[in-house]
C-alpha cells in the first residue's frame, strides 16, 4: 500500500484492490505504520524490483511502510459467477 505519512487518515482504515478489474482482489482492513527489519526490507525491495522494475532499496521500506491486516475481501475472476467474500474478525 503506498501513501504518505498517513493515507489511511485517522481512522486507520483503509483499501486495497489489484490493478485488474477483470480479476478483483479487494480488502479493506486496519492500516498501520510499520519499520521492517533489515531482513524484511531487503525482500520487500526485491519484490517491488522483480514486480515493478523499481530499485528504490530496502532503505526506503527500512524508513517505514503501511501493513494491511484485512477484516474483509472480496474477489472474482468472473463477477456475475464467481464473486466471493471473506471476512476476518480479528482473532
Amino acid at each position: 500500500m503506498a501513501g504518505g505519512a498517513d493515507p489511511a487518515g485517522r481512522s486507520g482504515l483503509a483499501a486495497v484492490h489489484l490493478d485488474d478489474a477483470a480479476s478483483a482482489v479487494i480488502a479493506e482492513g486496519q492500516a498501520v505504520r510499520v519499520h521492517p527489519a533489515a531482513e524484511q526490507a531487503r525482500r520487500l525491495a526485491d519484490a517491488t524490483r522483480a514486480k515493478y522494475g523499481l530499485d528504490s532499496g530496502p532503505d526506503t521500506y527500512a524508513q517505514g511502510c503501511w501493513s494491511l491486516t484485512p477484516s474483509r475481501a472480496i474477489a472474482w475472476t468472473a463477477l456475475a459467477t464467481d464473486a466471493t467474500r471473506f471476512t476476518w474478525d480479528g482473532s
